[in-house]
């Protein structure tokens, strides 16, 4: 899973734009360690899911997909290149963008460094 920021608020706010990716990377990892990894805390996530959603069935949640995700906040832009082949093609997207001017990974890198590397 990617995450967009905006560049006026990440130019405007540079501290908080880190502390925000040093949270959303914590909890990135969380979700790795649960669904992924399977080291355990699936009911706590079961309890938010349905406090936060229509199911209420527990065991719905197992049979249900998850997105692969990488613990070091690193995006993969063949994804994003390949959902822009999409939405050009039928339209919603006029053309192609070149990510490599509109994706930031320091602040990742940034995250990173707070709080540890994790092998996958």
């Amino acid at each position: 899973m990617n995450l967009v920021m905006s560049p006026v608020f990440a130019q405007q706010q540079p501290e908080a734009a880190k502390r925000i990716l040093v949270a959303y990377l914590r909890g990135q990892r969380d979700y790795y360690r649960t669904f992924v990894k399977n080291e355990g805390g699936r009911e706590e996530f079961d309890a938010v899911l349905m406090k936060h959603t229509p199911i209420q069935e527990p065991r719905l949640f197992t049979r249900m997909a998850t997105h692969d995700i990488d613990p070091n906040g690193v995006m993969d832009p063949t994804v994003m290149y390949e959902m822009q082949d999409y939405f050009v093609k039928y339209g919603t997207q006029p053309q192609k963008v070149d990510l490599s001017k509109v994706i930031d990974g320091s602040y990742a890198e940034y995250a990173v460094s707070r709080i540890g590397r994790l092998s996958p």
